[in-house]
């Protein structure tokens, strides 16, 4: 979980700060609309239910096809269908 835990925590901050910048940027090249596509899949992957949270292997699972890419390719909305 530790190293899991350790590349989302790093890639969450950079994307809040992308996130920041792109507030005020208006055209942003394909790499960085990734990385901030990406932060958006692993904001959305880490809610949980407050009555149903996952189970800590579920959660290892789920970061880690968040983390590495596994989920770019699927729409924010989709990705819920294949991991719950």
């Amino acid at each position: 979980m530790k190293q899991v835990a350790g590349k989302s925590k790093l890639e969450l901050a950079q994307f809040a700060e992308l996130e920041a910048f792109a507030q005020f940027a208006s055209d942003l090249d394909k790499a960085t609309q990734n990385q901030l596509a990406r932060g958006k899949r692993l904001r959305e992957l880490l809610k949980q239910s407050q009555s149903e949270p996952l189970a800590v292997d579920e959660q290892v699972v789920t970061i880690y096809t968040g983390t590495n890419g596994y989920l770019d390719t699927l729409e924010i909305g989709n990705f819920y269908i294949l991991i719950f």
